[in-house]
């Protein structure tokens, strides 16, 4: 059975998020669905705090434009009309809130301690920050429930890519990858999620997504190269995920079951 961090453990995270990496703006949030504006770093990430704000604007990006299109086609649909998709809206995740801990982390000693004065200034007990190596960083410390967590993040400078993983007592329960796999093409991992996404231009020109696989942190792994397609989001074919997003040229296709069972597809167009 896997183990949980705490849920007040999470909210904290959520909050230690919106403050140390600035990833919130409730005031453009409360405009709409969509961010007023997601301003994407160029280039390849440079040390692990880029490539977590990389990570995060370009999923912000995907997770703004599917609510974007659901809205727009749920716009003239009743509630409960079997073509309105607003229970799928909210299905795109593709990030770990536990990573938020991670967020500051760079070379550069200042930046490391500054984020074990935060933790512990939160009422994190037995805070402690390591660095083995260059690019690789790890947080340890003891859960409001007891127990003995840990967070380590590892970054690769030759392709801008990172991973995240984390452990109660030694016990493994989650990992995250995000991999800049070159000429504006990322792919993103986590044990339920994967996305294959070319972003370009400030633009979404694709992106390939499932959720409910069963993705193991060792076998499964791509970070740090990649040297995967489109087609590795669905390596078990569609139908053996909860739900499937697919867009192209403008088009945005749905494959999912809903909470009754039942298996149903849409097509929005942009």
């Amino acid at each position: 059975m896997k183990k949980r961090v705490p849920v007040a453990l999470i909210s904290l995270c959520c909050v230690l998020c919106l403050i140390i990496s600035g990833c919130g703006n409730s005031d453009k949030e409360a405009e709409g669905s969509r961010p007023v504006e997601v301003v994407i770093p160029d280039g390849k990430a440079a040390n692990y705090g880029e490539a977590y704000q990389k990570a995060e604007a370009i999923r912000g990006a995907i997770v703004g434009l599917v609510s974007d299109l659901n809205s727009k086609h749920n716009a003239s649909l009743e509630e409960g009309d079997p073509n309105n998709t607003e229970s799928l809206m909210y299905s795109i995740m593709l990030m770990d809130m536990d990573l938020a801990f991670t967020a500051p982390f760079k070379e550069d000693k200042v930046a490391i301690d500054s984020a074990a004065d935060a933790l512990i200034q939160f009422g994190l007990k037995n805070v402690k920050v390591q660095h083995p190596k260059a690019n690789s960083y790890g947080i340890t410390f003891t859960g409001s429930e007891g127990g003995n967590i840990s967070f380590e993040g590892v970054f690769d400078p030759d392709s801008g890519s990172l991973r995240f993983d984390k452990s109660m007592d030694k016990v493994a329960y989650g990992f995250y990858e995000f991999v800049d796999l070159g000429n504006d093409k990322f792919a993103y991992q986590t044990d339920r999620e994967r996305a294959y996404v070319e972003y370009k231009n400030k633009e979404e020109v694709s992106f390939e997504y499932s959720t409910g696989g069963n993705n193991d942190a060792a076998a499964d792994s791509i970070y740090p190269g990649g040297g995967v397609d489109a087609g590795w989001v669905t390596t078990g074919g569609a139908s053996a995920y909860a739900q499937v997003y697919s867009f192209k040229s403008g088009v945005l296709k749905i494959d999912a079951t809903l909470p009754s069972g039942d298996r149903v597809a849409f097509e929005i167009r942009k």
